[in-house]
């Protein structure tokens, strides 16, 4: 499979998952030269947000693309967030680099990539009866609860 250079135009002109083509390398700015193959798209927000699982310098990554109207806001907001969870001992994956380009109009946060992680939805999927999904739900409420009470609140939880 031939390997396909996408820029910030290209995501800003893609309106559905269906239009991204993979694996891909990411051209942005400080990444022409070491460039950010996205080789599994995790979230896609038409002209909003693009996170994917990728391969940058030879380590898998996770990479959170911001781009569009409003994307040093949401980038500053995912930062904000990030701290907040450290700040009460929540672990979270480390940022590997954070690159805002304000000429290119984008922002992009890399994270590790945390192998054997599993989503909520996974979870739920695992579970073979419904006392086990309740106690998925409840564990994760749980953890919302507690991030609720440090002030933190997740708006789009995901499966």
């Amino acid at each position: 499979m031939s390997q396909l250079d996408v820029s910030l135009v290209d995501l800003n002109g893609f309106k559905s998952l269906g239009d991204i083509t993979l694996p891909f390398n990411l051209k942005v700015g400080a990444f022409v030269k070491d460039s950010l193959e996205c080789i599994e798209v995790f979230r896609f927000l038409p002209e909003k947000r693009l996170v994917c699982k990728a391969r940058y310098k030879g380590k898998d990554v996770v990479a959170k693309i911001f781009f569009g109207v409003g994307f040093k806001k949401r980038a500053k907001r995912e930062i904000e967030g990030l701290q907040r969870v450290k700040n009460v001992a929540i672990s979270t994956p480390k940022i590997v680099s954070f690159i805002e380009d304000d000429v290119a109009k984008y922002a992009l946060i890399i994270f590790e990539f945390i192998e054997h992680s599993i989503t909520l939805g996974e979870c739920l999927n695992e579970s073979k009866t419904s006392n086990e999904r309740i106690a998925v739900f409840e564990k994760a409420l749980v953890f919302i609860a507690d991030m609720h009470e440090s002030s933190i609140y997740q708006q789009d939880v995901h499966l």
